[in-house]
């Protein structure tokens, strides 16, 4: 097995004590999370015996990815998801299962800004790593991760606003 680490940050101009990652993450819609990045097809989201979970759908670099999703131990600086049984569709057409394990954090960068890390880890066939590298596909998931990482962080200062008019509202 191989593995492939992607990582990006970014600055959201809010201090880490007032964002909450696994609430953002578990409140995205439908339509929030395809306007986080072009790759971004479809997610939605679950709950079950205590266990959170999302299936999301995605298209990089020719092939389709359909990762089902579930939270490991998270909290508001930190959310963990695993996925064991990604669905890697090979040029749209040949299935193959690979792990995906999909982590985001946020840390301090002064008294009002965070720093926002996404990272994403590819577990795979040996054989579909060197496919990978030969195709192009590393450098696709490497933009692809690049691109998300500041939709994703657009969206959490979007929503940590929306959570914070809507406490304030309902107090009044």
């Amino acid at each position: 097995m191989a593995t492939e680490n992607y990582s990006q940050h970014t600055t959201i101009d809010l201090p880490t004590a007032r964002l909450d990652l696994p609430t953002w993450l578990f409140g995205m819609t439908d339509d929030d999370y395809q306007a986080t990045a072009v790759a971004h097809r479809a997610l939605g989201t679950w709950e079950r015996d205590g266990v959170r979970g999302m299936v999301n759908e995605e298209a990089i670099g020719g092939n389709l990815l359909i990762q089902h999703y579930t939270e490991q131990p998270s909290a508001p600086d930190h959310v963990v998801m695993w996925s064991p049984r990604t669905e890697l569709y090979l040029m749209k057409m040949f299935r193959v299962r690979i792990g995906v394990r999909w982590v985001m954090t946020v840390v301090p960068d002064g008294p009002n800004t965070s720093t926002f890390t996404c990272q994403v880890q590819t577990v795979m066939p040996g054989w579909l790593h060197i496919l990978g590298m030969l195709s192009g596909s590393t450098r696709a998931i490497r933009a692809h991760v690049n691109e998300e990482t500041g939709g994703y962080a657009r969206d959490i200062a979007a929503s940590t606003a929306r959570r914070e008019q809507a406490r304030q509202e309902a107090a009044a």
